[in-house]
């Protein structure tokens, strides 16, 4: 009678110790996919910031080699941008100017695409573009869609975003986030062209003037007027 006991205690040890072990496994398996996972996601991420960093980099060495180029010699022919006066403007008559270009823009730009309830113009940073524009596109639409502007937020649909100077050192982020989409990039410094930007303003005495990079929007999935490329050049 004892071993019979004893033999049963043994046999229930061992369920037991076989169910641990394989719950043990189990778990040991999870933890090892969900380590798998994160370390995927964290090599993703640090995919994304070398990309980001470089483009950084690259707009850094890019005003870098302008300025000194403007220190050795005011003669040189300038590559990276017009030659311009210094700005006589203030900033309200600035941004108004600039307000009405990008509003503009949708009269010379086409979205072959764009079927949407509203046509989104999203800005960067802190600007009194923002307020200006709002004003010259209130009850404005685009194909029967109302224009309406807002401050960027990543994952919306826009059809245009507006990187103020001071929302610049995202740019690179913005323009990964927008990668694939037919987005219009308006920037106040035609070197973001060199790097994806397609349309970039520059003042040149009291006037504001811009460059287009017509290649970098037709490659987005949208049309250029040609109208608009000449006046740009003018």
């Amino acid at each position: 009678m004892r071993i019979l006991i004893l033999i049963s205690i043994l046999f229930l040890v061992s369920c037991v110790s076989k169910k641990k072990y394989a719950d043990a496994l189990e778990q040991n398996k999870v933890l090892t996919e969900e380590k798998t996972a994160l370390e995927e996601v964290l090599n993703k991420l640090a995919m994304e910031n070398d990309s980001v960093k470089h483009e950084n980099d690259l707009l850094d060495s890019l005003i870098r080699m302008e300025r000194e180029k403007n220190v050795a010699s005011n003669s040189k022919k300038e590559s990276a941008k017009p030659k311009a006066k210094k700005s006589s403007l203030n900033k309200t008559d600035e941004a108004d100017k600039k307000a009405l270009f990008i509003y503009n823009f949708t009269s010379y730009v086409s979205w072959p695409k764009f079927n949407s309830d509203k046509f989104l113009i999203g800005v960067v940073g802190n600007t009194g573009v923002k307020g200006m524009l709002e004003a010259y596109t209130k009850g404005k639409s685009f194909a029967k869609s109302p224009i309406e502007v807002q401050p960027y937020k990543a994952g919306a649909n826009y059809q245009m975003i507006f990187v103020s100077a001071a929302g610049a050192n995202d740019f690179a982020k913005i323009k990964k986030e927008n990668a694939g989409k037919a987005t219009l990039l308006i920037t106040e410094n035609t070197l973001f062209n060199k790097i994806g930007a397609h349309i970039g303003f520059y003042v040149d005495g009291d006037k504001v003037n811009f460059q287009v990079n017509k290649d970098g929007i037709e490659k987005s999935g949208m049309h250029v007027s040609s109208k608009l490329v000449h006046f740009s050049n003018n």
